[in-house]
């Protein structure tokens, strides 16, 4: 079994994920309001929110067509679903987490973002200086991939960090958004909460 020592000055790089890690809620917070507003199950509305999001978080699909399938599907009107989708709680920095990624670049650790996103969210983020906290984001619009169908998001932000796999962790809320990473040879974190995460890190050798 690997022991803390054998990590000590090998992690150079800590990718976060935005939604649910770096911000305190995720998309899943608007499926959640749509499920009580159409008095559908959570997993049949996240069913048809996945359907239309993986070409929406490609840049594939636009922000009209977007809301447009979502009401067809779920009966719930554009304007209300815009105000579902732009809600200022999907876009509250965890404290947290912030103030551990202070710490981790007063260490000089490289800290990241790899992001499954949107072109709405993204202008958001982006107006609100929610990527200001990274030294680089690589989002799935920029690269036309996702982080759970493949390596290709993960091989673009090792390239732009210009490091190895074993010299990186990767923190996550999903499960199966990890499992690409980890095929590729990074450490990963599923994310529960901060304290959980800031113990995690100090297992992998982070000085924090």
């Amino acid at each position: 079994m690997l022991q803390r020592s054998d990590f000590v000055g090998k992690i150079k790089v800590i990718f976060f994920d935005i939604g649910g890690v770096y911000c305190r809620e995720s998309g899943a917070c608007a499926v959640m309001k749509a499920s009580n507003l159409t008095n559908r199950s959570f997993e049949d509305v996240l069913k048809i929110f996945h359907e239309i999001w993986k070409d929406f978080g490609v840049g594939n699909v636009s922000p009209e067509e977007y809301y447009s399938f979502l009401s067809s599907e779920l009966g719930i009107d554009t304007g209300t679903l815009a105000e579902i989708w732009t809600d200022d709680e999907l876009f509250v920095i965890n404290p947290d987490v912030e103030s551990l990624i202070v710490e981790l670049k007063k260490r000089n650790y490289t800290v990241a973002s790899i992001t499954d996103v949107d072109p709405i969210h993204t202008k958001i983020r982006t107006e609100r200086g929610i990527y200001n906290a990274f030294e680089f984001v690589i989002d799935s619009i920029s690269v036309r991939a996702q982080k759970k169908f493949g390596k290709v998001i993960y091989e673009k932000a090792l390239e732009m960090a210009k490091t190895e796999p074993e010299e990186c962790i990767m923190i996550d809320d999903t499960p199966e958004k990890l499992v690409p990473a980890k095929e590729l040879g990074m450490h990963t974190i599923l994310f529960m909460d901060a304290g959980q995460l800031k113990k995690e890190l100090m297992e992998f050798g982070v000085e924090i």
